[in-house]
This record gives C-alpha cells, sequence and structure tokens, in this order.
C-alpha cells in the first residue's frame, strides 16, 4: 500500500494540512507525520454510523474511509473539511462561490487519493524473472 501522505494545498497559504487515510495504520502514520501521538484506533473510521469520518487537530485534518467508499461519501467530508478550513483562517461567512470551488478541489483530491489506493491495491506484481543461467 502506498505511503501516506498529506494532500495538496487548496490555496498557498493554507495553514490546515489535509491527509486521507484508507487504513488504521495509515491514519496512525499521518498523525506521526503531524507530530501527534495517535489516539485509539477502534473509531478511526466507521463507527456503525458513518461511512467516513474527519478528524481535526489544531491545524490537522485527516479523513478516514474505506477504499469502498463511494465519491459523494467523500465530497461529504469535503464540506466538513472545508468548513474547519473557514474557522482556521477566521471566515466562517466565505461566499458561496468560494465555497463551491474549494469543496470542489477537496472532493478531486480525496477521490484522486482513494482511486490511487484503489490502483495500488488492484495492482499486481509482475511475475519475477530469473537472471539464472539454466
Amino acid at each position: 500500500m502506498k505511503k501516506a501522505k498529506w494532500l495538496e494545498k487548496v490555496f498557498l497559504g493554507q495553514p490546515t494540512k489535509i491527509g486521507y487515510a484508507s487504513t488504521p495504520e495509515e491514519f496512525i502514520e499521518l498523525q506521526r507525520l503531524a507530530g501527534l501521538s495517535h489516539g485509539e484506533m477502534d473509531n478511526w473510521c466507521c463507527d456503525g454510523r458513518t461511512l467516513a469520518m474527519m478528524h481535526y487537530y489544531d491545524g490537522v485534518i485527516i479523513v478516514c474511509s474505506p477504499l469502498s467508499a463511494c465519491d459523494s461519501t467523500l465530497v461529504h467530508e469535503a464540506v466538513h473539511v472545508f468548513q474547519r478550513m473557514m474557522l482556521d483562517i477566521g471566515e466562517p461567512q466565505a461566499g458561496h462561490e468560494i465555497e463551491a470551488y474549494f469543496i470542489q478541489a477537496i472532493s478531486e483530491q480525496l477521490i484522486k487519493a482513494r482511486d490511487e489506493k484503489r490502483a495500488l491495491l488492484h495492482k499486481t506484481p509482475k511475475a519475477r524473472v530469473s537472471t539464472k543461467p539454466k
């Protein structure tokens, strides 16, 4: 599985780091990369009522969902990411068009991150070719 990493910044001065985790291990890795000590793993993602979760730490957002999550679930989480980002920059009432563009950009990044992980999961390793003479 691809190593956990941060998503691209939606705007240049963005103070909030955003990450996507599809496994508890990736969630722990993103927490480590952010300099956080990891918490309970029981609810890293789904708590029986949700298909995905957004975890917020001071200036760090980690969106967690299984690879089976549909696009609309990630768009839903992108809305929460946007809402939190606006609070982080002191803009609780962003304009509708700005909101739409931000949510679109965040959604695209989350969907891309999920799709890249899906592709890696379904990629079968090539058979090793022996270089020894027979």
